[in-house]
């Protein structure tokens, strides 16, 4: 990051300052070149193309492209119409953020190197028969779990189609792979900041500050898993009747979807007592509405447990 600053008084009762801040943001990269991912958004496609021609096996960036830098400029005033008495503050600026790190994590558990298969009680045998916890039963928990896994994993360095890929590992059901994707250009989560301030005297014992701030963000990160959902007896809210990609299951779509807007009044009225005494009073009216908390992480995640949509 880079960062300069530059202040200028005009005269005796105004000052102002100039500032830009340069940041450079790298894209997540592992060594091991073990992250799949599309070659960008979510697009999707029918059953007959390979797996191998939309997902991009073993790479090493876990994003098509990130935001190499983003300028925040800033300016801000201080004017002192009546010295000892009157001072109006404001400024305005551009900050940014930094994506969190844990939202690589997934283009490592995408097909093929990690796959989680969701094996049925009842689903994994032909006729639906239970599927036996002991190894030595044939149809097996752990059996059916590397079979499918098996399955995936060589029909996608053949080229093969899920068509393929199902008669490969017939009689048992395949359980489709679930899939993270990212936005073609990965950007940096960017808030504009503002406040207008204005601080009177009364007396040389008694202050009023009254103070509006606000803040926009934008470009901040979404995750949406339901790109890939449908409802096949009863659509609803323009559901398609069948998946949009009949190849996967869950797919996680990234995106910079996101933004936020905030505004406050913040009014403190000081006092300075005898004896060494002060006291505040301080009343604050504000107001906030985003589009989704914590970029949609931890406890505000769609799949989450305990979560509210």
């Amino acid at each position: 990051g880079m960062y300069a600053q530059d202040e200028w008084r005009a005269n005796s009762k105004l000052k102002l300052t100039f500032a830009v801040r340069v940041d450079r943001n790298s894209n997540e990269s592992a060594s091991k070149a073990n992250l799949t991912r599309f070659a960008g958004a979510f697009a999707p496609s029918d059953a007959s193309v390979p797996y191998n021609q939309t997902l991009h096996a073993g790479l090493t960036n876990a994003f098509p492209s990130v935001e190499p830098a983003v300028f925040g400029p800033r300016v801000g005033f201080a004017w002192s119409p009546r010295p000892e008495k009157t001072v109006v503050r404001g400024g305005v600026g551009l900050f940014s953020d930094l994506y969190p790190g844990q939202l690589a994590e997934p283009f490592a558990s995408n097909p093929p190197f990690v796959t989680s298969f969701n094996i049925g009680p009842a689903g994994g045998l032909p006729g639906g028969s239970p599927v036996a916890y002991d190894s030595s039963v044939p149809g097996n928990l752990e059996g059916v779990g590397l079979a499918s896994y098996n399955a995936l994993v060589n029909g996608f360095n053949g080229g093969q189609t899920l068509a393929q890929i199902k008669a490969a590992l017939a009689p048992v059901p395949f359980s489709l792979p679930s899939v993270t994707a990212a936005p073609s250009n990965f950007k940096n989560p960017k808030y504009w900041q503002w406040n207008l301030e204005i601080e009177q005297a009364f007396g040389v014992k008694t202050a009023l500050t009254v103070n509006y701030v606000g803040n926009h963000g934008y470009n901040e990160v979404l995750r949406n898993a339901t790109v890939n959902s449908y409802a096949a007896t009863y659509p609803f809210l323009g559901l398609p009747a069948s998946a949009p990609d009949p190849r996967f299951g869950v797919v996680t779509q990234y995106s910079n979807a996101g933004y936020s807007n905030y505004d406050g009044l913040v009014a403190s009225l000081h006092r300075s007592a005898k004896w060494g005494f002060q006291g505040n009073l301080n009343y604050s009216y504000s107001h906030s509405l985003d589009t989704v908390s914590n970029g949609g992480l931890e406890s505000f995640n769609l799949l989450s447990a305990g979560s509210s949509i």
